[in-house]
Parts: C-alpha cells; sequence; structure tokens
C-alpha cells in the first residue's frame, strides 16, 4: 500500500509534524522516496529556519526526514525485505538509493 506524506520541506516544523503524523497512522514503513527538491533558486533565499532555500530543501530537509522515519524503517525491515531510502535527483540525473 502506498502512503503519501504531504510536507513543506522548507520548514523544519513540517517536516517533523507531517512525519510524526505519519508514522503513527501506519503500521510499517518499509521504503522511503524522497524525490523532491529544487534548484537555481535567486542566490541569498533564506528559510525561515536561516539556511539558504536550497541547501535547506535538498540536502537538510530530506536528511531530517530520513532521520526522523529512519526507527520506523528499521523497525519494519524484515529478513525476506530489507527496508530502504530511495532518493532522487532532479532533471534525470539519476537514481541514489541507500539501504
Amino acid at each position: 500500500m502506498l502512503e503519501v506524506i504531504e510536507v513543506d520541506m522548507n520548514f523544519l516544523d513540517s517536516i517533523k509534524t507531517s512525519s510524526a503524523r505519519f508514522i503513527c497512522e501506519v503500521e510499517q514503513v518499509h521504503v522511503a522516496d524522497t524525490p523532491i527538491d529544487i534548484m537555481a533558486t535567486p542566490e541569498g533565499i533564506k528559510t525561515i529556519d536561516g539556511f539558504e532555500q536550497q541547501f535547506r530543501v535538498n540536502h537538510l530537509a530530506h536528511y531530517t526526514l530520513t532521520a526522523l522515519l529512519l526507527p520506523a524503517l528499521i523497525s519494519s525491515s524484515t529478513l525476506y525485505f530489507n527496508s530502504r531510502v530511495i532518493a532522487l535527483t532532479s532533471n534525470g540525473q539519476g537514481l541514489q538509493a541507500l539501504g
């Protein structure tokens, strides 16, 4: 079954709230797919928590979301199917699977 988290990656509070709600609503998490990123933002644009927007969304937000889902991913992993995180880049630059 596919479940989707709606989250604003510009805001740390949104990531924390959405991931906590998601974990409460599902029994197991086997795959976390984080395909959203931004590029070519004007230089100097900052997020509400003071980070440069492109760095915040593309790196810190994905790290935070993955870290918050990690305990659920680990506890859902089985001998027959290891849970995994899939991180996609934009513009068809490739697939990076972390597992």
